[in-house]
């Protein structure tokens, strides 16, 4: 940009001036040099804001970055994925649920009917609520493990989309890129564009098994 300043006709116009002005000062008195120097930046401010509304504009667009991952097919497998993991981790837990259900049923019944020792009673009792416990950490644990497969290869996605942000943006002609903006008119949104680019593409999801994934706190 300076270099491209300085070539101007405009950058050699300022210049002329500067110097005309630095020659009219050293022939006035010191009393108002302060107020030609104002006025010689207020002439400056004038031609530079020539210069820059001579300039090409800047084109901007605006790209919903939640409607992307809603709508984008990539981002949607990755979301079909997840529930397929997720309800075979349910089934099991459902499953092992409801023989601790069963075991807590079957000692409300040993006790209304004393049918066992108290000591004996608060033995089994123990046993089942260390059971649940249990069951419930194992719970965290299978719904941490399928949140890490799904960052994992979510990163990988969203490093895609920033290059695919990148050609669109070279294709329309765009030289800013925002996202998630908190206003943007709808003629500078192009969300759809990207989001079509994304589809076009030929993605394999590499979703790795929850199973295979160990938490960070083990």
């Amino acid at each position: 940009m300076c270099n491209k300043l300085k070539q101007s006709k405009l950058y050699q116009k300022i210049k002329y001036i500067i110097q005309q002005l630095k020659m009219k000062i050293q022939n006035i008195s010191s009393s108002n040099k302060n107020k030609l120097g104002i006025l010689s930046a207020i002439v400056l401010l004038f031609f530079f804001s020539s210069y820059i509304m001579k300039q090409p504009h800047t084109f901007v667009g605006v790209i919903n970055m939640e409607r992307v991952r809603e709508m984008a097919e990539p981002y949607k497998e990755i979301e079909r994925e997840k529930e397929k993991y997720t309800q075979i981790w349910r089934t099991k837990f459902r499953a092992e649920q409801e023989i601790l259900d069963e075991e807590d049923k079957q000692l409300a019944i040993a006790q209304k009917n004393k049918s066992m020792k108290k000591k004996a009673f608060k033995v089994a009792l123990d046993n089942l609520q260390k059971k649940s416990l249990a069951l419930q950490k194992k719970y965290q644990k299978e719904a941490t493990k399928i949140m890490m497969a799904s960052n994992s290869v979510e990163k990988q996605i969203d490093e895609l989309t920033l290059l695919t942000i990148e050609e669109v943006a070279n294709k329309m002609g765009y030289d800013i890129v925002l996202t998630n903006a908190l206003y943007a008119a709808s003629s500078i949104d192009i969300t759809h564009l990207l989001i079509d680019e994304l589809n076009k593409k030929s993605i394999k999801i590499n979703y790795p098994d929850p199973e295979t994934l160990t938490p960070n706190d083990e």
